[in-house]
Order: C-alpha cells, then structure tokens, then sequence
C-alpha cells in the first residue's frame, strides 16, 4: 500500500510540472493616423489604446494610452555641447598693379594702346585677375576697350602656376612665381612681361 502511494504521488507531481512558454513573434498591428490640429483627436479610451496620430498643426506625434494622449519625441534628449571650432579668420587680399606703359605708346602711332591688369592674391590661395585692354585713335578722337577677368582657386594655383584671361584685343596672362603679367596682342607672336607691384592689402 505504501508503494502504491508513492507511485500515485509521483504521477501527481510530474503531472503539475511547467510547460515552457513560447515567445509571441506576432506583430501588435497599430492605427495611424493624422490629424489637422488637436481638436480633431478622438476621445482617448480604451478603444482607441495603441492609436497613434500625427498632428500636422504642430508637428507632433501623440499616441493614446487608454486614458489621455501622450507626446512621442522623437529627437530624444538633447546632447552635450560639442567642442568649440576653429576661430574665424579674415580672408586678406593682396591687391597688384601690373601697368603696360611700353606697348605702342608713341605719340605719332595712329593709335595708343596700354593694358593695366589687377591682380587680388587671397591668403587662402585663390586667385583672380582682371585685365583692361585700352585703344585710343588720335584721328578719330575714339577711345575703345575691352577687358576680362578670370578666377582660379587654390589647386589651379598650386599646380598651374599661372592663371590667364583674354579680352577682345589681347591674353593677359599672370605668373605666381614671378609676379609678372605676360601679354600677348592677337595676331601677332611678341609678347611683353611687366613686372607686378603690391597696392595695399585687403580684408573680406
């Protein structure tokens, strides 16, 4: 009878062991929707708990607990400061005069001719030139030009060493390494280096 009563007991205790539950993998389906302000949000209830809305008047997104609704932020906290950049500094420009005094400058040619160029050389290595080809015909008492202007940036003057524009009459065409401007009238194959001269500095 006692062995009997054990086995009995066994079966009773085997019988009342826990069965492992299986994690639910189910996707918990949500509604959505938008509203144009506040007061076109439903009553929040528990019929409408898990209820998500986005309201376009204010740009937020509120999501009904059952009881009230609640604000969703999804920027999440704010960060600490970062650290601190570089301190600006002023883009100064050395401004050249590059004057052609000796092209066709005599009084009895038919007609005066003279280029001047400027040259801006920024300390964060760009570049620009503008050249002004200038004619004057005593006959006809009539002034005529024609200029350019041309912009290099920091690899162009690391690697071409030049940069050059052409206008109606003439290249003109300034040298970094040298500080001299090359120019060339079209149609014919003399050319003529000036030297460049520093007119002040400038701060952009």
């Amino acid at each position: 009878m006692r062995t009997i009563l054990i086995i009995f007991i066994y079966f009773i205790l085997v019988g009342c062991g826990k069965t492992p539950i299986e994690p639910n993998t189910e996707l918990i389906s949500h509604n959505f929707y938008s509203v144009l302000d506040d007061t076109a949000l439903p009553v929040c209830d528990e019929t409408k708990l898990g209820w998500l809305f986005y309201v376009s008047e204010t740009k937020l997104f509120k999501n009904c607990n059952g009881t009230e609704y609640e604000e969703i932020n999804l920027k999440g906290d704010v960060g600490l400061p970062g650290i601190p950049g570089p301190e600006a500094r002023d883009n100064v420009a050395h401004e050249y005069d590059c004057i052609n005094t000796s092209l066709d400058l005599d009084p009895s040619a038919e007609e005066l001719y003279g280029v001047f160029t400027s040259v801006f050389l920024f300390d964060s290595g760009m570049a620009s030139v503008f050249c002004e080809s200038s004619f004057y015909t005593p006959t006809l008492g009539f002034w005529d030009s024609s200029s350019c202007s041309s912009f290099a940036t920091k690899t162009r003057v690391d690697t071409d060493r030049e940069i050059y524009c052409l206008n109606f009459y003439n290249t003109c065409t300034y040298h970094f390494q040298t500080n001299e401007v090359v120019y060339k009238k079209h149609g014919e194959l003399i050319t003529r280096t000036v030297p460049c001269f520093e007119r002040n500095l400038s701060v952009y």
